[in-house]
Formats: C-alpha cells, structure tokens, sequence
C-alpha cells in the first residue's frame, strides 16, 4: 500500500466571463511513499481533457477515469513510480454562483451590470 501527498500546486484559470466558463491547466508535485500506478484526486463539476505525468525529461500522457458520483479522478500512471511525481491537468468548467470553487459575482457600475470570477479554494471548494 502506498501514501501519496501533495507537495505543491501551480493553478492557471483563463475565465471567459461572457461564457460563464474557464479553462484551467494544474501542476500537482506529490510524494509516494512506496510504488504508486494510480492517483485518485477530487474533482466536481470539471471536464477532464489531459493528464500528464512527468517521467524522465518530458511529459507522458496518462489514462484517467472521472467519477462524478465519487467526486473523484483516477489517474493511472502509465509505469509504477515512486517518490516525487509531477502531474499535469488540463479541464474546462463553468464559472458558477454558488460563492465555491470558481465562481461569479456582480457589481453595477454607470447603471450596468459587471461580472468578476473569485476564487474560494478551502479544501472542499478547491475540487470545482
């Protein structure tokens, strides 16, 4: 049995807020202790396009399954690996109003209304 924990997280979000929706790409560093071939992350309300793992000097791509019933993204890693590992995600969401994860709020200025994307990334909110 391993442990996996996450070390560090790099988030990029392009928010399109005519569309109401983003597209993000996440850099996840974790450490395994012991031999790792899957990941399960959290997730809810995300498209899932890539995954990648860091092996050697380049990205290789991953097989993934999402869980919308569990909340949950399985990553299987292409090899069993240990210690550090890298992982790159690419998705897409919708930029709700729900005050969690990535979402909108308004302000009217000159008599017309402005939207802005906020972030509220507690640890049960990150996963949007």
């Amino acid at each position: 049995m391993n442990s996996i924990k996450p070390i560090n997280y790099c988030v990029r979000l392009e928010p399109d807020l005519e569309k109401f929706s983003f597209f993000g790409t996440i850099e996840i560093l974790t450490e395994s202790v012991g031999e790792a071939s899957e990941i399960v992350l959290n997730i809810l309300e995300l498209a899932i396009w890539k995954c990648q793992v860091f092996i050697g000097s380049e990205f290789k791509d991953c097989a993934f399954l999402a869980d919308p019933e569990k909340e949950s993204l399985k990553i299987i890693l292409p090899q069993a690996m240990t210690g550090n590992i890298r992982l790159k995600i690419e998705y897409d969401g919708m930029i709700n109003n729900k005050m969690a994860g990535f979402y909108r709020s308004s302000y009217v200025r000159e008599g017309s209304t402005r939207y802005i994307a906020v972030t509220q990334f507690e640890e049960s909110d990150a996963r949007r």
